[in-house]
Formats: structure tokens, C-alpha cells, sequence
């Protein structure tokens, strides 16, 4: 993503096994999740009641994440959020290349050690 570029969309695919780097979860505040945007996407509560008893509870989906993103429930709002989210990202992203790069050199010195 480019510096000033407007964050569109994020499409996070559910992986049900195996390894995952990081499991980021969104929050939306019930109030706004049940209210303006249940009422935005033409759900009634009926509706929203079902498919919410499908979902495990709030406390125990948000406390598998690593991460949390709040979604303020407006656009520009979340869009924000998500600019610094991949700030973070990004970030870490630098970290774990940083950590592998040292246990790879250091790898090299420990096979030339025992070569030797």
C-alpha cells in the first residue's frame, strides 16, 4: 500500500487448521453492530439474533487474537484504523524478517564452526 493511498476493503480468508502468523480480529461495539449497521445491511433482529448464536461470544473470539482492530462503525473511521493496522503489520512483517535473517547468518556461522 502506498503512503496516503485510502484503505478499500480487507478480505481475511478463515483458516480453519493448520499454522496462521496472526489471527486479527475486528471489534464493532454492540450498539453499533445491533443498531446502524444491522439496520445498513437490512438485517432484523430476528435475523441478527440466529446468526449471532451461531458465533462463539465476543470475549472468547477477540481473546484467540493477537491483534484487535476496532471498527468504530463509519467508514472513514474504520479506514483510519485499518491505515495504522497495516502500519503495524508492516512492522512486524520488518521484525520477523529481521529475526530470521540474524538465525540464518548465525546458522551459516554455526555449520562453518562445525566444518571447521
Amino acid at each position: 500500500m502506498m503512503p496516503g493511498e485510502k484503505v478499500k476493503h480487507f478480505l481475511l480468508p478463515l483458516i480453519s487448521a493448520g499454522e496462521v502468523d496472526l489471527v486479527l480480529g475486528v471489534f464493532c461495539a454492540e450498539a453499533v453492530r445491533l443498531g446502524p449497521l444491522r439496520e445498513k445491511r437490512g438485517v432484523d433482529p430476528a435475523r441478527q439474533a440466529v446468526f449471532d448464536s451461531w458465533q462463539w461470544g465476543l470475549a472468547e473470539k477477540l481473546g484467540r487474537c493477537q491483534l484487535v482492530l476496532d471498527n468504530p462503525g463509519d467508514p472513514d473511521g474504520l479506514a483510519e484504523r485499518a491505515e495504522a493496522l497495516l502500519r503495524v503489520l508492516d512492522f512486524l512483517a520488518a521484525s520477523r524478517r529481521a529475526r530470521f535473517a540474524a538465525w540464518l547468518s548465525g546458522l551459516w556461522q554455526r555449520l562453518a564452526a562445525e566444518a571447521g
